[in-house]
């Protein structure tokens, strides 16, 4: 069952960094400005380097590869992402959306910290059950050659 939601939740990963990626660039630029956390600079790299990582860590919490490393990452991305939400809801900005899976989906602020949170959760039990959540993974595979 963890292993299914390992899968899962790379799943949405890929899903959210894919579309960010063949988007233009500057629709998830404006996503990310509508925050306003950051100067141009530090936007401007968000924007090209968040859905890398999404992407990146999405195939390998599906493959089940460098799980360890991969929870830990999406872990951060989740509390960032969970971070950013809150900021704007706190400061009211006017965010009808979150921004989160481009133009696939439109989710709410609050209904965003929510999901997030709920993969926060799943995360943490993930991290803390290797065995099982390793199941069809090929670290597990590749462990086994070493031995």
């Amino acid at each position: 069952m963890l292993a299914l939601a390992r899968i899962f939740i790379g799943c949405v990963l890929i899903v959210s960094g894919f579309e960010k990626l063949i988007s233009p660039i500057e629709n998830f630029l404006y996503v990310v400005q509508s925050y306003e956390i950051g100067n141009p600079i530090f936007n401007d790299v968000a924007s090209q380097a968040v859905p890398w990582i999404e992407l990146f860590t999405g195939v390998f919490l599906v493959l089940g590869l460098w799980i360890h490393f991969s929870l830990r990452l999406a872990w951060f991305l989740f509390l960032g992402f969970i971070l950013m939400v809150m900021q704007a809801i706190w400061r009211g900005l006017p965010l009808d959306e979150c921004g989160c899976f481009g133009s696939i989906v439109s989710i709410s602020p609050a209904l965003i910290i929510v999901l997030d949170t709920t993969t926060l959760v799943v995360l943490t039990l993930l991290k803390i059950s290797p065995e099982k959540t390793s199941q069809f993974g090929l670290d597990r595979y590749f462990q086994k050659k070493t031995k």
